[in-house]
């Protein structure tokens, strides 16, 4: 398993676990845009994303913008094109859940 697939299997609480799937999902897509990699820029973005039970993504949006423009935009386009996540394990009660998502990026 990878590091994030254990974290996420020994963590109790679970809407953290499932936050941790859904990380771990947009991180394995997410590509460090080839015209800010000359630049070695390292950023991070933070998503706010609304989920329903079967794992439909209401909505997607940069909560916390990396300074740049690129970095935010591949961040919000890999959330959007991973639609539809998982459903919610059946140890979550929610119908929805708004989740915050830190994506990292390094050249």
């Amino acid at each position: 398993l990878a590091s994030a697939e254990l974290a996420a299997t020994a963590v109790a609480d679970p809407t953290l676990r499932y936050a941790l799937e859904i990380q771990e999902r947009i991180a394995g897509a997410i590509r460090y845009p080839m015209r800010d990699a000359e630049l070695r820029q390292d950023g991070r973005v933070t998503l706010r994303l609304h989920l329903f039970r079967d794992g439909t993504l209401g909505q997607a949006v940069v909560a916390e913008s990396a300074g740049v423009a690129a970095f935010d935009t591949e961040a919000l386009t890999v959330a959007q094109a991973q639609a539809p996540y998982p459903p919610f394990p059946s140890d979550l009660v929610q119908q929805d859940l708004w989740l915050e998502i830190p994506v990292l990026f390094r050249p």
